[in-house]
């Protein structure tokens, strides 16, 4: 079964992608061997999302035997970046973090302004590991400065916001005043009406991840209302909640999530 956080994680890379954002250059030529590894590590990638954990470590051959080739396309570092990303945060893989932060650096090396910057961004606060403030501050940093050069970039609204819940309430506060309500409402609204064979539950999921946030600004109502589609996200959310909170002693907001689930 898939933990919460991979489920956020797929939401976030297969929800983007079904908007529009591609994996591999249109413009290649047919029988162009390195764009056909890409082009191959890449449908690999999307089965992982989809549930398939077992083909992980053939997507990942792929796409790293397609960058080997050619180390400047941006099309396949990115996927391959974001896979490193998903294992980082399905497997609390540090490994795996420190190469995703390794391909998205390489990436905005060759373009500066590359979405990765907003994958780079959350990816440095997990590698803060609580412990490196200045890390942790560039991460907020790169993620805002995303989202303030494109505010309709929605791997940029989205890649913050989830990573802003997936942080225990006191690192959260590091954010600053920083609310996730309106980044994720944003995306919510863009994924209505999305179908993918990917992500069939793309669209229910964002309003679930809005329901979350409402809860951790104690809304209760408005919770209710986001997530009342989907009781599964539910009983996650109370379960996660309830995990956080025996570390951050929030009892007000484990108290809600009992509520909220009745």
């Amino acid at each position: 079964m898939r933990n919460r956080q991979s489920i956020r994680i797929g939401a976030l890379i297969v929800g983007t992608l079904a908007l529009g954002t591609i994996a591999f250059s249109p413009s290649r030529a047919a029988g162009d061997q390195p764009a056909d590894v890409a082009k191959q590590g890449w449908l690999t990638f999307l089965e992982v999302l989809a549930g398939d954990q077992t083909k992980f470590q053939l997507a990942v051959r792929q796409l790293e035997q397609a960058a080997a080739t050619a180390p400047t396309d941006t099309y396949n570092l990115f996927t391959l970046g974001r896979a490193y990303f998903y294992d980082a945060i399905t497997h609390n893989n540090l490994s795996s973090a420190e190469k995703a932060e390794r391909t998205f650096a390489q990436i905005l090396e060759l373009n500066p302004k590359h979405d990765a910057l907003a994958f780079h961004g959350s990816v440095l606060t997990i590698l803060s590991q609580g412990k490196d403030p200045e890390k942790f501050r560039k991460g907020i940093e790169e993620m805002n400065r995303m989202v303030q050069q494109d505010p309709n970039n929605l791997n940029g609204r989205f890649s913050r916001s989830l990573t802003a819940l997936g942080l225990p309430s006191q690192a959260r506060s590091g954010m600053g005043n920083y609310d996730p309500v309106e980044d994720l409402e944003f995306a919510s609204h863009a994924f209505e009406g999305i179908e993918s064979h990917y992500a069939p539950h793309a669209e229910v999921g964002s309003k679930a991840f809005v329901g979350e946030a409402y809860l951790l600004r104690r809304d209760v109502a408005k919770a209710q209302a986001a997530i009342k589609q989907n009781r599964e996200w539910v009983i996650g959310m109370k379960a996660r909640l309830s995990r956080n909170i025996s570390a951050n002693h929030d009892l007000e907001v484990l108290r809600l999530a009992v509520e909220l689930g009745m």
